[in-house]
Protein backbone atom coordinates (compact mmCIF):
# COMPACT_ATOMS: atom_id res chain seq x y z
CA UNK A 1 0.00 0.00 0.00
CA UNK A 2 1.39 3.31 -0.36
CA UNK A 3 2.18 5.17 2.26
CA UNK A 4 1.66 8.89 0.81
CA UNK A 5 -1.76 7.52 -0.04
CA UNK A 6 -2.39 5.95 3.48
CA UNK A 7 -1.43 9.10 5.37
CA UNK A 8 -3.08 11.08 2.92
CA UNK A 9 -6.56 9.41 4.02
CA UNK A 10 -6.21 9.09 7.47
CA UNK A 11 -5.35 12.12 7.67
CA UNK A 12 -8.85 13.29 6.07
CA UNK A 13 -10.36 10.31 8.78
CA UNK A 14 -8.67 12.20 11.80
CA UNK A 15 -9.86 15.47 10.72
CA UNK A 16 -13.96 14.02 10.29
CA UNK A 17 -13.18 12.78 13.76
CA UNK A 18 -12.22 16.01 15.38
CA UNK A 19 -15.23 18.25 13.43
CA UNK A 20 -17.35 15.55 14.48
CA UNK A 21 -16.10 15.43 18.61
CA UNK A 22 -16.29 19.25 18.21
CA UNK A 23 -19.96 19.74 17.05
CA UNK A 24 -21.31 16.60 18.89
CA UNK A 25 -18.98 15.99 21.93
CA UNK A 26 -15.77 13.33 22.34
CA UNK A 27 -19.20 10.53 23.48
CA UNK A 28 -20.09 10.66 19.83
CA UNK A 29 -16.40 10.32 18.74
CA UNK A 30 -16.78 7.31 20.87
CA UNK A 31 -19.11 5.95 19.60
CA UNK A 32 -17.49 6.11 15.97
CA UNK A 33 -14.49 4.20 16.39
CA UNK A 34 -16.06 1.79 18.75
CA UNK A 35 -18.59 1.47 15.71
CA UNK A 36 -15.59 0.96 13.87
CA UNK A 37 -13.53 -1.40 15.92
CA UNK A 38 -16.71 -3.59 15.59
CA UNK A 39 -17.67 -3.27 11.81
CA UNK A 40 -13.06 -4.64 11.93
CA UNK A 41 -14.02 -7.55 13.57
CA UNK A 42 -17.24 -8.78 11.47
CA UNK A 43 -15.57 -7.66 8.54
CA UNK A 44 -12.16 -9.69 9.70
CA UNK A 45 -14.74 -12.89 10.02
CA UNK A 46 -15.97 -12.40 6.54
CA UNK A 47 -12.31 -12.16 5.25
CA UNK A 48 -11.46 -15.35 6.60
CA UNK A 49 -14.80 -17.44 5.58
CA UNK A 50 -14.02 -15.81 1.67
CA UNK A 51 -10.01 -16.41 1.99
CA UNK A 52 -10.95 -20.47 2.55
CA UNK A 53 -13.63 -20.22 0.17
CA UNK A 54 -12.04 -18.45 -2.52
CA UNK A 55 -7.95 -19.82 -1.13
CA UNK A 56 -6.56 -16.56 -1.03
CA UNK A 57 -4.33 -15.99 1.16
CA UNK A 58 -5.16 -15.12 5.03
CA UNK A 59 -4.57 -12.20 6.60
CA UNK A 60 -3.69 -11.70 10.27
CA UNK A 61 -6.04 -9.21 12.29
CA UNK A 62 -2.83 -7.21 12.61
CA UNK A 63 -2.32 -7.02 8.60
CA UNK A 64 -5.83 -6.79 7.87
CA UNK A 65 -7.22 -3.83 10.36
CA UNK A 66 -4.81 -0.96 8.66
CA UNK A 67 -6.23 -2.15 5.26
CA UNK A 68 -9.72 -2.05 6.75
CA UNK A 69 -9.53 1.55 8.70
CA UNK A 70 -7.60 2.75 5.35
CA UNK A 71 -10.54 1.79 3.08
CA UNK A 72 -13.14 3.27 5.65
CA UNK A 73 -11.04 6.28 5.77
CA UNK A 74 -11.48 6.94 2.09
CA UNK A 75 -15.43 6.05 2.45
CA UNK A 76 -16.42 8.61 5.20
CA UNK A 77 -14.03 11.06 3.91
CA UNK A 78 -15.51 10.85 0.54
CA UNK A 79 -19.16 10.29 2.14
CA UNK A 80 -18.45 14.01 4.11
CA UNK A 81 -17.28 15.63 0.80
CA UNK A 82 -20.19 14.89 -1.66
CA UNK A 83 -22.92 15.95 1.32
CA UNK A 84 -20.93 19.01 2.07
CA UNK A 85 -20.53 19.87 -1.21
CA UNK A 86 -24.52 18.87 -2.12
CA UNK A 87 -25.31 21.11 1.25
CA UNK A 88 -23.13 23.67 -0.06
CA UNK A 89 -24.15 24.22 -3.54
CA UNK A 90 -27.83 23.96 -2.31
CA UNK A 91 -27.76 26.47 0.09
CA UNK A 92 -24.96 28.61 -0.92
CA UNK A 93 -24.53 28.56 -4.66
CA UNK A 94 -27.66 27.26 -6.08
CA UNK A 95 -30.57 27.86 -3.64
CA UNK A 96 -33.86 28.13 -4.35
CA UNK A 97 -35.96 30.93 -5.66
CA UNK A 98 -39.94 30.62 -6.27
CA UNK A 99 -41.71 32.24 -8.60
CA UNK A 100 -44.07 35.13 -8.69
CA UNK A 101 -46.37 34.93 -11.59
CA UNK A 102 -47.95 37.92 -13.56
CA UNK A 103 -51.09 36.20 -15.24
CA UNK A 104 -53.76 38.12 -17.75
CA UNK A 105 -56.56 36.83 -20.06
CA UNK A 106 -57.19 40.50 -21.47
CA UNK A 107 -59.51 41.49 -18.60
CA UNK A 108 -58.22 40.65 -15.56
CA UNK A 109 -54.41 40.61 -14.19
CA UNK A 110 -53.21 38.57 -11.46
CA UNK A 111 -49.68 38.40 -9.34
CA UNK A 112 -49.56 35.15 -7.81
CA UNK A 113 -47.10 34.99 -5.17
CA UNK A 114 -45.81 31.51 -4.68
CA UNK A 115 -45.53 30.94 -1.24
CA UNK A 116 -43.12 28.68 0.91
CA UNK A 117 -44.58 28.29 4.87
CA UNK A 118 -41.24 28.94 6.34
CA UNK A 119 -38.63 31.26 4.80
CA UNK A 120 -36.21 34.06 5.36
CA UNK A 121 -37.12 37.35 6.68
CA UNK A 122 -36.11 39.05 3.94
CA UNK A 123 -38.53 36.26 1.58
CA UNK A 124 -41.48 37.88 3.40
CA UNK A 125 -40.15 41.54 3.12
CA UNK A 126 -39.95 41.23 -0.15
CA UNK A 127 -43.33 39.97 -0.78
CA UNK A 128 -44.91 42.33 1.71
CA UNK A 129 -43.42 45.35 -0.57
CA UNK A 130 -44.90 43.81 -3.55
CA UNK A 131 -48.43 43.95 -1.82
CA UNK A 132 -48.01 47.42 -0.93
CA UNK A 133 -46.90 48.32 -4.22
CA UNK A 134 -49.63 46.31 -6.08
CA UNK A 135 -52.01 48.02 -3.27
CA UNK A 136 -51.18 51.61 -4.46
CA UNK A 137 -52.03 50.45 -8.04
CA UNK A 138 -55.47 49.29 -6.94
CA UNK A 139 -54.94 45.55 -6.44
CA UNK A 140 -56.99 43.65 -4.02
CA UNK A 141 -55.14 40.74 -2.40
CA UNK A 142 -56.63 37.20 -2.18
CA UNK A 143 -54.46 34.94 0.71
CA UNK A 144 -54.64 31.43 1.63
CA UNK A 145 -55.98 30.63 5.29
CA UNK A 146 -57.66 27.46 6.18
CA UNK A 147 -59.90 28.39 9.13
CA UNK A 148 -60.30 26.26 11.60
CA UNK A 149 -64.00 24.38 12.06
CA UNK A 150 -65.57 22.58 14.48
CA UNK A 151 -63.92 20.49 17.06
CA UNK A 152 -64.82 17.38 15.72
CA UNK A 153 -63.97 18.01 12.35
CA UNK A 154 -60.61 19.52 13.23
CA UNK A 155 -60.25 16.42 14.99
CA UNK A 156 -60.77 14.26 12.11
CA UNK A 157 -58.66 16.43 9.85
CA UNK A 158 -55.64 15.57 12.15
CA UNK A 159 -56.45 11.71 12.21
CA UNK A 160 -57.20 11.84 8.59
CA UNK A 161 -53.35 13.38 8.02
CA UNK A 162 -51.79 11.25 10.34
CA UNK A 163 -50.41 14.56 12.24
CA UNK A 164 -51.56 16.74 14.98
CA UNK A 165 -51.46 19.98 13.25
CA UNK A 166 -51.27 22.37 15.73
CA UNK A 167 -51.88 26.18 14.47
CA UNK A 168 -48.81 27.11 15.46
CA UNK A 169 -46.92 24.10 14.50
CA UNK A 170 -45.13 25.68 11.46
CA UNK A 171 -43.56 28.24 14.16
CA UNK A 172 -41.69 25.64 16.14
CA UNK A 173 -40.88 23.82 12.78
CA UNK A 174 -39.06 26.70 11.38
CA UNK A 175 -36.37 26.80 14.34
CA UNK A 176 -35.23 23.63 13.06
CA UNK A 177 -34.33 25.51 9.55
CA UNK A 178 -33.06 28.82 10.88
CA UNK A 179 -35.90 30.59 9.13
CA UNK A 180 -39.35 31.67 10.89
CA UNK A 181 -42.69 31.02 9.65
CA UNK A 182 -45.61 32.97 7.29
CA UNK A 183 -47.00 35.09 9.07
CA UNK A 184 -50.01 36.48 7.00
CA UNK A 185 -51.41 39.19 9.09
CA UNK A 186 -48.08 41.57 8.16
CA UNK A 187 -49.92 41.25 3.89
CA UNK A 188 -52.79 42.60 5.81
CA UNK A 189 -54.03 46.13 5.87
CA UNK A 190 -51.60 47.27 3.19
CA UNK A 191 -52.58 50.56 1.96
CA UNK A 192 -56.50 49.87 2.05
CA UNK A 193 -58.33 46.39 3.67
CA UNK A 194 -59.26 45.09 0.70
CA UNK A 195 -58.18 41.88 2.26
CA UNK A 196 -59.88 38.24 1.13
CA UNK A 197 -59.22 34.94 2.34
CA UNK A 198 -60.34 33.05 -1.00
CA UNK A 199 -60.05 29.44 0.88
CA UNK A 200 -62.03 26.52 2.31
CA UNK A 201 -62.43 26.24 6.22
CA UNK A 202 -61.64 22.32 7.58
CA UNK A 203 -65.61 21.93 7.46
CA UNK A 204 -65.95 22.45 3.98
CA UNK A 205 -62.30 20.31 3.32
CA UNK A 206 -63.45 17.32 5.77
CA UNK A 207 -67.09 17.13 3.94
CA UNK A 208 -64.88 17.25 0.30
CA UNK A 209 -62.77 14.04 1.84
CA UNK A 210 -65.93 12.25 3.43
CA UNK A 211 -67.56 12.84 -0.56
CA UNK A 212 -64.56 12.10 -2.22
CA UNK A 213 -63.06 9.04 -0.34
CA UNK A 214 -66.70 7.29 0.73
CA UNK A 215 -68.22 8.07 -3.09
CA UNK A 216 -65.33 6.55 -4.89
CA UNK A 217 -65.21 3.54 -2.38
CA UNK A 218 -61.63 3.09 -1.95
CA UNK A 219 -59.88 0.79 0.29
CA UNK A 220 -57.63 3.18 1.57
CA UNK A 221 -57.90 4.18 4.96
CA UNK A 222 -59.70 7.05 5.87
CA UNK A 223 -59.11 7.63 9.76
CA UNK A 224 -55.38 6.90 11.01
CA UNK A 225 -55.38 4.86 14.31
CA UNK A 226 -52.56 6.92 15.99
CA UNK A 227 -51.68 10.35 15.67
CA UNK A 228 -48.73 11.77 15.39
CA UNK A 229 -47.30 14.49 17.45
CA UNK A 230 -45.15 16.74 15.73
CA UNK A 231 -45.22 19.57 17.55
CA UNK A 232 -44.32 18.23 20.55
CA UNK A 233 -41.69 16.18 18.74
CA UNK A 234 -40.10 19.36 17.35
CA UNK A 235 -40.12 20.75 21.08
CA UNK A 236 -38.07 18.04 22.50
CA UNK A 237 -35.51 17.77 19.40
CA UNK A 238 -34.71 20.97 20.38
CA UNK A 239 -34.62 20.77 24.04
CA UNK A 240 -31.87 18.02 23.21
CA UNK A 241 -29.89 19.91 20.96
CA UNK A 242 -26.59 22.15 21.93
CA UNK A 243 -25.81 24.92 19.71
CA UNK A 244 -23.61 23.86 17.38
CA UNK A 245 -25.73 20.81 16.64
CA UNK A 246 -28.61 22.49 15.87
CA UNK A 247 -26.28 24.76 13.60
CA UNK A 248 -25.38 21.82 11.75
CA UNK A 249 -28.90 20.52 11.77
CA UNK A 250 -30.18 23.73 10.18
CA UNK A 251 -27.92 23.89 7.00
CA UNK A 252 -28.66 20.32 6.42
CA UNK A 253 -32.38 21.20 6.68
CA UNK A 254 -31.57 24.03 4.81
CA UNK A 255 -30.19 22.33 1.74
CA UNK A 256 -32.94 19.29 1.53
CA UNK A 257 -35.50 22.27 1.39
CA UNK A 258 -33.86 24.22 -1.02
CA UNK A 259 -33.23 21.03 -3.24
CA UNK A 260 -37.09 20.06 -2.73
CA UNK A 261 -38.12 23.75 -3.63
CA UNK A 262 -36.80 23.25 -6.61
CA UNK A 263 -37.83 19.63 -8.00
CA UNK A 264 -41.66 19.41 -8.16
CA UNK A 265 -41.86 15.88 -9.22
CA UNK A 266 -39.74 15.03 -6.02
CA UNK A 267 -42.73 16.78 -4.10
CA UNK A 268 -45.54 14.81 -5.60
CA UNK A 269 -43.73 11.98 -5.13
CA UNK A 270 -43.43 12.01 -1.63
CA UNK A 271 -46.75 13.03 -0.90
CA UNK A 272 -48.21 10.11 -3.04
CA UNK A 273 -46.13 8.20 -1.48
CA UNK A 274 -45.84 8.76 1.99
CA UNK A 275 -48.80 11.17 3.08
CA UNK A 276 -52.49 9.65 2.70
CA UNK A 277 -53.10 11.00 -0.85
CA UNK A 278 -57.32 11.34 -0.80
CA UNK A 279 -56.73 13.76 2.07
CA UNK A 280 -53.78 15.58 -0.02
CA UNK A 281 -55.93 15.46 -3.07
CA UNK A 282 -58.53 17.51 -1.40
CA UNK A 283 -56.30 19.83 0.61
CA UNK A 284 -54.99 20.61 -2.92
CA UNK A 285 -57.62 20.06 -5.61
CA UNK A 286 -60.88 20.73 -4.00
CA UNK A 287 -58.91 24.42 -2.87
CA UNK A 288 -57.32 25.24 -6.26
CA UNK A 289 -61.01 24.54 -7.63
CA UNK A 290 -62.37 27.02 -4.93
CA UNK A 291 -59.84 29.83 -5.81
CA UNK A 292 -60.02 29.54 -9.63
CA UNK A 293 -63.75 29.73 -9.70
CA UNK A 294 -63.67 32.54 -7.11
CA UNK A 295 -61.18 34.20 -9.56
CA UNK A 296 -63.36 33.80 -12.75
CA UNK A 297 -66.30 34.38 -10.75
CA UNK A 298 -65.30 37.68 -8.61
CA UNK A 299 -66.03 41.35 -10.11
CA UNK A 300 -62.38 42.08 -8.96
CA UNK A 301 -59.95 43.29 -11.88
CA UNK A 302 -56.88 43.18 -10.46
CA UNK A 303 -55.64 40.38 -7.77
CA UNK A 304 -52.82 39.68 -5.85
CA UNK A 305 -52.57 36.23 -4.95
CA UNK A 306 -50.12 34.31 -1.87
CA UNK A 307 -50.72 30.85 -2.27
CA UNK A 308 -48.24 28.20 -1.49
CA UNK A 309 -46.06 27.00 -4.45
CA UNK A 310 -47.42 23.79 -5.25
CA UNK A 311 -50.89 25.03 -6.10
CA UNK A 312 -50.10 27.20 -9.05
CA UNK A 313 -49.72 24.95 -12.01
CA UNK A 314 -53.13 23.61 -10.82
CA UNK A 315 -54.81 26.67 -10.45
CA UNK A 316 -53.64 28.11 -13.83
CA UNK A 317 -54.51 25.13 -15.64
CA UNK A 318 -58.17 25.53 -14.36
CA UNK A 319 -58.37 29.02 -15.56
CA UNK A 320 -56.96 28.03 -19.06
CA UNK A 321 -59.75 25.59 -19.28
CA UNK A 322 -62.13 28.38 -18.03
CA UNK A 323 -60.81 30.52 -20.22
CA UNK A 324 -58.03 29.93 -22.77
CA UNK A 325 -57.25 33.79 -22.95
CA UNK A 326 -55.15 33.38 -19.46
CA UNK A 327 -51.42 33.49 -19.89
CA UNK A 328 -48.36 33.81 -18.50
CA UNK A 329 -46.70 37.49 -19.41
CA UNK A 330 -44.33 37.87 -16.52
CA UNK A 331 -41.98 35.62 -14.50
CA UNK A 332 -39.78 36.93 -11.48
CA UNK A 333 -38.40 35.01 -8.65
CA UNK A 334 -37.46 35.59 -4.91
CA UNK A 335 -35.01 33.50 -2.67
CA UNK A 336 -36.70 31.81 0.08
CA UNK A 337 -33.46 31.29 2.54
CA UNK A 338 -31.16 33.77 2.78
CA UNK A 339 -27.81 33.10 4.70
CA UNK A 340 -26.47 36.73 4.62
Amino acid sequence: MHARRLIIWYVFFICVCIMSAYIYGFTSLRWVLWSLLLYSIITYFLHIIFAKIRSKPLLSFFDFFPLFLYKSSIYISLSFIFIGWFLYYQNTLFPAKIPTYTLSNGDKTIIFQTMSHIGSESFYANIQHDIYAAKKQDYVLYYEWVQAGSEENNAAFNEALGIDFAPWIYDNFSRLYGVRAQDNNEFLWLVNNLDYNIDLDLDRVMQLYRDRVWSEQKASILWNEKVYDLNSNVLKTLSQLSEKELIVLRFVNQGILNFMMKHASLRNIIIQNLWNTDIFSVILEGRNSFLAKEIQTRNDKKIFITYWLMHFSWVYEILKSMDENWEIIDTKYYQVISRS
